[in-house]
C-alpha cells in the first residue's frame, strides 16, 4: 500500500485543450451539420506529451452531413485526427475527455453520437444523451516512452427514420482535453492468476483497481468468474481492464458498487451477469466485442448506450433494469434475445433491416412479461431503417 501511495503522490499531470465548434444547419427533412475549427493547425507541447492536430485548419474537416447509419461512419461522419507522442522519460497514461460542453436541449438526444479510434482500432463510443458539461471518452490510454499514436474522433447523427429537422440551426461547443499521468497499476500481489492467464481473484482494498497486464510473469488474457469475491466489493468504484484481455467471464464483477469500467478493444466476449447489480451510469462497448451474454449489465444506472457496428449477439436482459429510453441497433446485429432493455425502453431503431428477422427472439423489444398470460408486455416502438 505504501508503495502505491508514493506513486500516486508523484504522478505528473499535463493538459492540452482545443475548442471545437459543430453547427447544425437546415436540411430538407433531416438535420445536417458542419464542423468548423481554429484558423491554424494546433501543436501543443509539454515536458512529457506532444499533441499534434494533423488534419489542417479545421478541427473536424467533414461538412454537410446527413444522419447516417453505423456502418457509414468512416465515409460520412465528421472527423478530426490528432497524434499524441510521449516525449518524456516515463511510461504514461493519457486521459482524453470532452470539457466545457454547451449543448442545446434539442441536441440532448440519443441519436447524436461520437466514436474514437486509434488507427483502425475502436477505442471507445458514446452518445451525448443526458450529457452535462464534461464527458470522459478515453481514460487510461497507455504510452511507452517515445511512443506516438494517431487518434480520430468521429461525430455524427444516427439515422432513425424519423424527421430530425428539429436539430437544425443548433450549435454544439466543446473543448477536447487530455491529461497525462505517470503509469501505475494495482500491485501484482493483490491478484491470483493461473498459468493459462486467467485472473481468478483480487484481494486488495483500493477504490480504483487498475489490473496489471502481466501478473507474476503471466500475461492476463481472461477475467475469471467472481473475481472480487475475496475482497470488500462495495469499496471498489473504478475498474480498468488492460489491453490483451479477451474474455470477461460470468459474474466477474457481479454485485458491487462499480461506477466506471474501462473495457479495451481486445475483449471479444462478456459473460453472464458480468457487471450485474453495480452503479454504472455510462459504458463504452468497443466494436471488438461480438457476443454479450445474458444480464451482463442488468440492474445498473445506465441512461444511454451506443452499440457499435460489429456486435453480432446480445442475449436476454443484458441492459434491463437501467434507464435507457432510446437505442439504435446496428446492421451487424444478428441475434437479439428477449427483454434486452426492459425497464424504460420506448423507442428502438433497427438499422439495415426492414423487419425483425427470425433470429430476434420473441419479446426482444418488451419491457416486461405477464406470467399469468405468458405474454410479453409494454412493447417499445420499433422503427426499421433498411
Amino acid at each position: 500500500m505504501e508503495e502505491k501511495e508514493s506513486i500516486i503522490l508523484n504522478k505528473k499531470i499535463v493538459t492540452f485543450s482545443i475548442l471545437a465548434l459543430v453547427s447544425l444547419v437546415l436540411g430538407i427533412s433531416y438535420a445536417y451539420f458542419t464542423a468548423q475549427g481554429q484558423s491554424a493547425e494546433q501543436t501543443i507541447t509539454t515536458s512529457d506529451i506532444e499533441i499534434d492536430f494533423t488534419e489542417g485548419a479545421e478541427l473536424m474537416s467533414t461538412t454537410f452531413l446527413k444522419p447516417i447509419k453505423r456502418d457509414e461512419v468512416f465515409a460520412k461522419a465528421a472527423k478530426k485526427t490528432f497524434t499524441v507522442e510521449n516525449t518524456g522519460t516515463e511510461k504514461m497514461y493519457m486521459h482524453i475527455s470532452l470539457e466545457d460542453m454547451v449543448i442545446p436541449e434539442k441536441l440532448k438526444r440519443y441519436d447524436f453520437v461520437w466514436s474514437l479510434y486509434e488507427g483502425n482500432k475502436n477505442v471507445s463510443n458514446g452518445t451525448f444523451a443526458d450529457a452535462g458539461t464534461s464527458m470522459e471518452i478515453a481514460p487510461y490510454q497507455v504510452f511507452e516512452v517515445g511512443e506516438e499514436k494517431s487518434y480520430s474522433l468521429y461525430i455524427w447523427i444516427d439515422e432513425t427514420g424519423v424527421d430530425q429537422s428539429s436539430m437544425m440551426a443548433q450549435t454544439f461547443n466543446v473543448t477536447i482535453q487530455a491529461q497525462g499521468e505517470v503509469y501505475w497499476t494495482s500491485p501484482e500481489s493483490d491478484f491470483t492468476v493461473t498459468e493459462e492467464g486467467v485472473l481468478t481473484a483480487y484481494n486488495g482494498s483500493d477504490a480504483t483497481v487498475v489490473i496489471p497486464p502481466v501478473v507474476n510473469g503471466v500475461t492476463v488474457t481472461e477475467i475469471g468468474s467472481e473475481l472480487l469475491i475475496e475482497t470488500d466489493i462495495e469499496k471498489i468504484k473504478n475498474v480498468i481492464i488492460p489491453n490483451g484481455v479477451v474474455t470477461i467471464e460470468d459474474s466477474a464483477f457481479f454485485g458491487g458498487s462499480i461506477e466506471k469500467v474501462v473495457i479495451p478493444n481486445s475483449v471479444t466476449s462478456i459473460g453472464y451477469n458480468a457487471f450485474e447489480m453495480n452503479e454504472l451510469t455510462n459504458i463504452s462497448i468497443p466494436n471488438s466485442i461480438a457476443h454479450i451474454k445474458g444480464m451482463a449489465f442488468y440492474d445498473n444506472s445506465i441512461s444511454s448506450i451506443m452499440i457499435p457496428d460489429g456486435i453480432v449477439t446480445i442475449e436476454d436482459s443484458v441492459f434491463a433494469k437501467n434507464s435507457i429510453s432510446n437505442v439504435v441497433i446496428p446492421k451487424s446485429i444478428v441475434n437479439l434475445d428477449n427483454r434486452l432493455f426492459a425497464g424504460n425502453i420506448s423507442l428502438i431503431t433497427v438499422q439495415g433491416k426492414s423487419s425483425a428477422p427470425d433470429t430476434f427472439t420473441e419479446g426482444w423489444d418488451a419491457n416486461g412479461y405477464d406470467e399469468s398470460t405468458s405474454t410479453f408486455i409494454n412493447l417499445a416502438e420499433v422503427i426499421y431503417v433498411p
